[in-house]
């Protein structure tokens, strides 16, 4: 496991860049199950993934839909970036494109595959970025991504 800050460390950290409201100490406790999970999958054509529509998505949310939805990934844009078939319970199969793995976009319209740790990609997430939350609005902009 990598060496991570103390909790002074992660105070000082949010103090500096004024990230109030964020616990230090669950802060860390995420930074320490995120150094132990697995590498993210590759999406592949096929695979069974979990989507996460955005809040005014009515249609994916019908029939008291609020969770994750099982989904289908039916076409690889990028390593973050898929069209889905999601299967919503007691309705009809609809498409959504250009979802974005959660680690990419936090904040919805996103996909996790079944075994990953939806809380862990908050975390790296704001590792990654600094930033308490995602101003990702539009997908598009991973279709450019290289692998």
């Amino acid at each position: 496991m990598k060496n991570l800050p103390s909790v002074q460390q992660v105070q000082g950290f949010f103090a500096q860049h004024d990230l109030d409201g964020i616990d230090p100490e669950l802060f860390l406790q995420s930074l320490k199950a995120a150094n132990n999970k697995p590498a993210r999958r590759s999406p592949q054509v096929g695979d069974i993934v979990l989507f996460q529509g955005n809040p005014d998505d009515s249609i994916a949310h019908s029939n008291f839909n609020h969770d994750r939805i099982p989904a289908i990934i039916t076409r690889k844009w990028s390593e973050v970036c898929v069209n889905l078939k999601i299967i919503p319970d007691c309705g009809p199969m609809q498409d959504r494109t250009s979802v974005v793995h959660i680690s990419a976009n936090p904040a919805g319209y996103n996909f996790i595959f079944p075994d990953e740790n939806e809380n862990a990609f908050f975390t790296d997430h704001f590792k990654n970025t600094g930033k308490k939350n995602d101003d990702t609005k539009d997908a598009s902009s991973f279709l450019k991504q290289k692998d």
